[in-house]
C-alpha cells in the first residue's frame, strides 16, 4: 500500500507530500503532473537535469525543494503557478531561469557551475548581486 511507502504522505486517497531526496533519480516522468494534490515536493540531491512540463499541473504545490541537482532550466509551466517556497540553489541555473516567475524563490544561492552567477535571494528581501562586468564597471 502507498500509505506505507517511505517519503509519501497520503490524504483522502491522494498524494499530498513526496520526499524522495538523495535517491539517484535521473528522470521525472511526464505523468508526474497527475499528482495534482501534492503540496510538498522534496526532490533535492538527485541528478535530475529537467523537470517535466506537467509539473505546472501541480497547482496545490506550496513547497518545492529541488536543490543540489543538475537542473538546467525551469519549465515555463512551473513559472506560471504560485508556489509559496522554492529552494533551487546549487543547480546549473543562471539569472534567466527565473524570468517570468510569479514568485521568486525563497532561497537561491550562487549556482556552482556558473562562475559569473552571484545571485542571492532570501525570503522576501531579494538581493541581487551581479558581477562588475555586467554593469560595465
Amino acid at each position: 500500500s502507498v500509505n506505507t511507502w517511505t517519503g509519501v504522505t497520503i490524504s483522502n486517497f491522494r498524494v499530498t507530500s513526496l520526499k524522495i531526496s538523495n535517491k539517484n533519480i535521473k528522470i521525472v516522468p511526464e505523468s508526474f503532473g497527475d499528482l495534482d494534490k501534492i503540496r510538498t515536493l522534496e526532490i533535492y540531491r538527485n541528478p535530475i537535469q529537467y523537470l517535466p512540463k506537467s509539473i505546472g499541473n501541480l497547482t496545490e504545490l506550496r513547497t518545492l525543494i529541488a536543490s543540489i541537482m543538475d537542473l538546467k532550466s525551469i519549465p515555463q509551466t512551473l513559472k506560471n503557478i504560485s508556489i509559496g517556497s522554492y529552494f533551487l540553489q546549487d543547480n546549473n541555473l543562471g539569472y534567466s531561469a527565473f524570468e517570468g516567475m510569479i514568485r521568486l524563490p525563497g532561497s537561491y544561492g550562487a549556482q556552482g557551475n556558473i562562475s559569473t552567477d552571484t545571485t542571492i535571494l532570501y525570503q522576501d528581501n531579494y538581493i541581487l548581486t551581479i558581477p562588475d562586468s555586467a554593469t560595465n564597471n
